[in-house]
């Protein structure tokens, strides 16, 4: 079976493209150029400035303990789900229950809340 792709659609997608490029690498762009600017002209200053200072060590520890601690965590609880699931003999409805538990927080929108 061949499908066929309408003009509309093809215009869609160079739309939706386009808005992509312009909405997402365009600020990516002109911050990456921000940030090299310096009272020279252009160089890396401000990253030598930030890496040298002296919490960054032990912000990136934090960083990466926190990675660390929310991957494994996840990892171990898709585990139990997924085994859960598919190899037990719990009732249909309980599993579909699971389903849509663990399927939820994907539904919900992300907010982030500082003190």
């Amino acid at each position: 079976m061949k499908l066929s792709n309408p003009p509309q659609a093809k215009a869609i997608w160079l739309f939706v493209t386009i808005l992509f490029i312009v909405f997402l690498f365009v600020p990516l762009g002109k911050m990456l150029a921000l940030s090299l600017n310096v009272s020279d002209g252009i160089g890396l200053d401000n990253y030598t400035a930030i890496a040298s200072s002296d919490g960054f060590q032990q912000v990136m520890l934090n960083s990466f303990f926190v990675a660390t601690i929310s991957a494994l965590s996840a990892t171990v609880l898709a585990f139990i789900l997924a085994y859960t699931v598919h190899w037990t003999n719990l009732p249909k409805g309980f599993k579909k229950v699971i389903k849509v538990a663990a399927l939820l927080p994907m539904l919900l929108p992300t907010v982030t809340e500082s003190p």
